[in-house]
C-alpha cells in the first residue's frame, strides 16, 4: 500500500498501517468528515484552524469544533465497543475465498470508497476469526449468582457494578486467574453492565469488546473472567481491583501525605521507586498491546486499576466519563475527546496509532509523578489546548509544554519529552520505553544513562 500524501505545505506522510480512524458507531452522532482533496484551498485551511464553536452547558471543559480528517484508505474500522477501548489498526487484510465474489462484486457496482469499506468489513471479519484461534470465548455465568454490593460508576453504556459472586465462578475463570481466599468462598468482582435501552449497535459493540478483551492474556491488561450474554441485559464480569483507579490512588496518597507527613502507609506506597515500578508496568502492558497491533487511544491514570498488591491494569470501563468528565472534550459530531492526553495528530487529524499511544504514556508518566493534583496544562483551557497543537504542528515556536513535576528526576523527565516529540516515528517504541524503566527500576539510583534514540522507519519520501 502506498503511502497517503497529506495535502499541506508540512509535507508530512499519513501510513496506512499505522492510521486508526475510527468514526463513532450509529448510536452515537455521526462525524462530519470531509475528504480534504476534494475542498477547496479555503476549506483545506480549517485543518490548521478549526473553528471552535461554542461550550457545552453544564459540562466543565466541553466544547465543540469543527475537525476535518484527511482520507487514509478506508474510515471504517471502529474501536471495539465505540468508546476509545481498543482499536483494530490499518493493513492489506488478507482475502479468503469466501469474501473474493463479494468483494469483487463491491468494486464493479460501486466506487473505490465503498470497495475499501467492503474491505475493511471484511478484515474486521477475519480479525475476530483468527482472534478465535487462539483461546477459547468466555465463559457464560448465571447472572442470577451475583449478588451486586454497590456501584463503581457508569458512563454511556451503562453501569460498572461491584459484585459477589459465587463460588462456582472461581472453575470458570481463566488458568492463569488465580482468586484469593478459600474454594468455597465467594468472589468479590466488578460487573460492566450495558444499559438496558441499549441499542442493536451498542450490544453489538459490547459483544466486540467482549471478544476482544477475552484474548488479551497479559498481566498488566485487566482480565475478563465470564460474561452474561444468554438474556439482557448484557454483561461483562472482570476482576476487582481493590484500590480502584490510578488517578484516585495517588490523589489519594498525597492527601494523606499532606495531613500528615508521618503517615508511614502513605510514604511507602509513594516513592519513586515505586512510582517508576508502576511506570514499568504500564508500559508492559502497552508493550503487548502495541506487539498485537492494538491501540488504545484513551490511556490515562484515570483507565488503570490497582489491586491490593499495588499490581497495575490497564482498563477503560467507560466509566471514567462521568468521574472525569472535565477531562474529555467533546468536537463536533464527534464522541468526547480526552485531548489533553492526546497527541496534536490525533486531535487536527483524527490520526491514531501506536506513537499516539505513546504520546499519552508521556502524559500519564507526569501524571504519576505529579500525584494527580492537576490536569495536563491545567493553566490552559479548552480551547487553549487546541490551539496548542496548531503551534505544535506548524512549528512556530510558540508552543507549551507540560512542566517537569518536582518528583520526577531528570533522566526520566527527558523520556517523556520524546514521547512528545513532533513526529510519530521519531517517539521512542513501547519496546524501547519498557526497556529502558525495567533498567532505571533495577538501578534507580547508579542509572542516569539518556533515554534510548528512537529505531522507527524513516518517513518514505513523497511519491513522483
Amino acid at each position: 500500500i502506498e503511502p497517503t500524501v497529506l495535502p499541506t505545505n508540512d509535507n508530512l506522510y499519513l501510513q496506512p498501517r499505522d492510521a486508526v480512524l475510527s468514526p463513532p458507531p450509529p448510536y452515537q452522532q455521526n462525524p462530519e468528515v470531509t475528504n480534504l482533496y476534494h475542498q477547496p484551498e479555503f476549506c483545506r485551511r480549517l485543518l490548521d484552524q478549526p473553528d471552535v464553536t461554542k461550550n457545552t452547558p453544564n459540562l466543565s471543559h466541553y466544547a465543540e469544533s469543527n475537525i476535518f480528517m484527511p482520507a487514509v484508505e478506508a474510515q471504517t474500522i471502529q474501536g471495539v465497543s465505540g468508546n476509545n477501548v481498543y482499536a483494530v489498526p490499518w493493513s492489506t487484510p488478507p482475502i479468503h475465498k469466501k469474501n473474493k465474489k463479494k468483494l469483487a462484486a463491491g468494486t464493479t457496482s460501486a466506487s473505490a470508497s465503498a470497495a475499501s469499506t467492503l474491505t475493511a468489513d471484511s478484515y474486521n471479519e477475519e480479525m475476530m476469526g483468527l482472534m478465535s484461534l487462539h483461546g477459547d470465548e468466555p465463559p457464560e455465568f448465571p447472572r442470577e449468582k451475583l449478588e451486586v454490593v454497590e456501584q463503581l460508576g457508569e458512563g454511556q453504556f451503562g453501569e460498572v457494578q461491584l459484585c459477589k459472586a459465587h463460588c462456582s465462578l472461581r472453575k470458570l475463570a481463566p488458568a492463569q486467574f488465580k482468586f484469593p481466599g478459600e474454594p468455597d468462598e465467594p468472589v468479590l468482582v466488578a460487573v460492566k453492565v450495558l444499559r438496558s435501552d441499549a441499542t442493536t449497535n451498542a450490544k453489538e459493540d459490547f459483544l466486540k469488546e467482549v471478544r476482544v478483551m477475552g484474548h488479551m492474556q497479559d498481566p498488566n491488561i485487566v482480565h475478563l473472567l465470564a460474561v452474561c450474554t444468554s438474556n439482557e441485559p448484557y454483561a461483562m464480569i472482570t476482576e476487582y481491583m481493590e484500590y480502584g483507579d490510578l488517578n484516585q490512588y495517588l490523589q489519594s496518597r498525597a492527601d494523606k501525605m499532606a495531613n500528615d507527613p508521618t503517615c508511614k502507609e502513605a510514604k511507602m506506597f509513594a516513592t519513586n521507586e515505586i512510582l517508576i515500578d508502576m511506570s514499568v508496568q504500564i508500559a508492559s502492558g502497552m508493550r503487548y498491546l502495541s506487539s498485537h497491533k492494538f491501540v488504545h487511544r484513551d490511556l490515562a491514570t484515570r483507565n488503570c486499576l490497582v489491586d491490593s498488591k499495588h499490581s497495575i491494569r490497564i482498563a477503560d470501563f467507560g466509566m471514567s466519563r462521568n468521574m472525569y468528565q472535565s477531562d474529555y472534550y467533546r468536537i463536533q459530531g464527534r464522541a468526547v475527546l480526552p485531548i489533553r492526553w492526546m497527541s496534536w495528530e490525533c486531535v487536527l487529524m483524527g490520526k491514531f496509532s501506536s506513537a499516539s499511544d505513546v504520546w499519552a504514556f508521556g502524559v500519564t508518566l507526569w501524571e504519576i509523578f505529579s500525584f494527580c493534583q492537576l490536569q495536563p496544562h491545567s493553566s490552559l483551557t479548552d480551547q487553549q489546548v487546541i490551539e496548542n497543537m496548531h503551534h505544535i504542528f506548524k512549528r512556530t515556536g510558540e508552543e507549551v509544554h507540560i512542566t517537569k513535576p518536582k518528583r520526577c528526576p531528570a533522566t526520566l523527565f527527558n523520556l517523556i519529552h520524546q514521547c512528545w516529540k513532533r513526529q510519530p516515528e521519531d517517539r521512542p517504541t513501547f519496546q524501547q520505553l519498557h526497556s529502558y524503566l525495567l533498567e532505571k527500576k533495577a538501578t534507580p539510583k547508579a542509572s542516569s544513562r539518556p533515554p534510548p534514540p528512537t529505531t522507527r522507519p524513516p518517513v518514505p519520501a513523497p511519491r513522483a
